[in-house]
């Protein structure tokens, strides 16, 4: 991912966009379906209470429609 092939005068960049990556790491989801897991914590949730509602604060401000996202 993101690696160049280089050659004389010119570099090539392979780049992609993964718009619903599911990431486990140990066992435990980190990112499912594109949504970060630790939005959910309660922990988590707590501390953004220091800084208003954790609905607007931990939100994410925009997803991709599934159905025309490619």
């Amino acid at each position: 991912m993101g690696a160049a092939l280089v050659g004389g005068n010119h570099k090539v960049i392979r780049h992609f966009d993964m718009m619903f990556p599911t990431l486990v790491a140990d066992g435990q989801p980190v990112i499912e379906a594109g949504h970060l897991m630790a939005l959910d914590d309660p922990g988590v949730r707590h501390v953004a209470e220091r800084h208003g509602d954790p609905d607007d604060v931990l939100q994410e401000d925009w997803v991709p429609d599934p159905a025309t996202a490619m």
